[in-house]
């Protein structure tokens, strides 16, 4: 099982992802290995960490190659070991946002920004990858000002410029032209030939002129 677990790390590296899966499908360990067991002695047993791990991986690479019933499955199985991972939610939000369940991303999701005993191994997944998946799931069903919350507060040190693009879009909704300018000069210092900007300058355009058609508002 360790040997196909890191077999199938090595294929995902070099975006193999079928055969990844097919890896970290048959590199899961059986759950009766840890039958009897408290939950604290099987945090403390390698099979299991790595174990877990292998079906949330296991997971991403479903989601690359569009099996999204496989990546729910494989995030499901994950969670059945360890429901409070928020590496594995990530995996199956993931699958829900390519499917357009954007209130399963939220279900799956908004507890663990408010839980106090969330497991991670990335913590990159808790905080960023979550909030962002979460904010854009807010954002598809047209909860702006939520969504512009969660992008905000992901925004010190953030290299993607999609947060910056989505800020951009939530800030003309919201007629917030401090936000959106601000949103705009970050994401254009950041990739000034984005191909997104184009669309994203013509919202902005949009909301400047309803500014100056309508300067109470």
């Amino acid at each position: 099982h360790f040997i196909r677990y890191n077999y199938g790390n090595h294929l995902k590296i070099l975006k193999r992802y079928p055969e990844a899966l097919e890896q970290f499908i048959l590199a899961i360990p059986p759950k009766a290995l840890f039958n009897n067991l408290t939950y604290e002695e099987k945090l403390n047993m390698p099979e299991f960490i790595w174990g877990t791990t292998a079906c949330f991986l296991g997971a991403f690479c479903a989601n690359k190659i569009g099996a999204y019933d496989v990546a729910l499955s494989l995030t499901d199985e994950a969670l059945s070991r360890r429901p409070n991972l928020i590496d594995a939610r990530l995996r199956g939000a993931e699958a829900h946002l390519s499917l357009k369940q954007y209130q399963e991303v939220i279900n799956i999701l908004e507890p663990s920004l408010m839980e106090d005993h969330i497991e991670v191994v990335k913590k990159r997944a808790l905080f960023f990858y979550a909030p962002y998946r979460l904010g854009r799931a807010l954002y598809l069903l047209h909860r702006q000002a939520q969504a512009t919350s969660l992008f905000a507060s992901i925004l010190p040190n953030c290299t993607d410029i999609t947060v910056f693009t989505h800020l951009c879009l939530c800030a003309a909704e919201l007629q917030a032209p401090v936000l959106w300018r601000y949103s705009r000069q970050r994401g254009a210092a950041l990739i000034p030939d984005d191909p997104d900007w184009p669309v994203v300058d013509q919202v902005l355009q949009n909301a400047e002129d309803h500014l100056q058609f309508n300067p109470l508002d």
